[in-house]
C-alpha cells in the first residue's frame, strides 16, 4: 500500500473500517465477555454456569469474576502500544511499552483478583523482568548508546538482562517439574 496515511482513500475509507474492526474485534471480545459474566453473576456458584462460564472466571477471586476482560483489555493496550508505537522513535515506544507494563503491574498486584498467590507472584515477577529488560536495553538507544554496545559496561548490561531472563525461565521450570513430580506422587 503505497498510500499517505489519513489522506484520500486512508482517510475515507481506510479509517473508519479500522475503527469498526478496531471495536468489534478488539474491545468487543473484553466487552462482551464482561457482559455475560455480569447478567449471570447472582447465579456463578450453580453447577450449570460454572459448567458453561467458569473457564471465564473461575481463577478469580469472586468479586473480581469480570476480571478476564481485565486481562484482555490489557492485552489490547500492549498490542496498541506495538501498532501504533512504529510510527514514533524507538525511545519513545519502549518507554511507552514500560509505562503500560508498570501500569499493567501495579493494577494486577493492587487488585490481587488472581486466587493462587504463586500464580500472583509469577505473574509481577513476570512483568517486572519485562520492565526490567526494557529499561536496561534503553541504555543502548539513548544518548551515546552505539558506543556503550562496545564498551564493558554495554556488555555488563546484555549479562544482566540474559541472567535476569534466564533466572526467570530457570524458576518457571522449577516450578513446572516440582508441579510435575507432585502430580505423580
Amino acid at each position: 500500500m503505497d498510500q499517505e496515511c489519513y489522506t484520500g482513500v486512508h482517510l475515507g475509507l481506510y479509517v473508519p473500517l479500522a475503527v469498526v474492526f478496531l471495536f468489534f474485534f478488539c474491545l468487543g471480545p473484553p466487552l462482551l465477555n464482561a457482559a455475560l459474566l455480569y447478567r449471570v453473576r447472582a447465579a456463578l456458584d450453580e453447577h450449570n454456569k460454572r459448567q458453561v462460564y467458569g473457564f471465564m472466571y473461575s481463577r478469580y477471586h469472586r468479586k473480581y469474576y469480570w476480571w478476564d476482560s481485565v486481562l484482555m483489555l490489557q492485552t489490547i493496550a500492549l498490542v496498541a502500544v506495538d501498532v501504533f508505537g512504529r510510527a514514533v522513535v524507538v525511545e519513545w515506544q519502549a518507554l511507552m511499552l514500560l509505562s503500560v507494563l508498570i501500569a499493567i503491574a501495579m493494577i494486577n498486584i493492587l487488585c490481587g483478583a488472581i486466587k493462587g498467590r504463586l500464580v500472583r507472584h509469577l505473574e509481577f515477577s513476570s512483568t517486572s523482568v519485562l520492565s526490567l529488560t526494557v529499561t536496561l536495553n534503553l541504555y543502548y538507544v539513548t544518548g551515546q548508546g552505539e558506543l556503550l554496545v562496545k564498551q564493558a559496561g554495554g556488555a555488563a548490561i546484555a549479562v544482566l538482562v540474559l541472567l535476569l531472563n534466564l533466572g526467570l525461565i530457570a524458576v518457571f521450570v522449577a516450578l513446572i517439574v516440582r508441579s510435575y513430580v507432585s502430580d505423580d506422587r
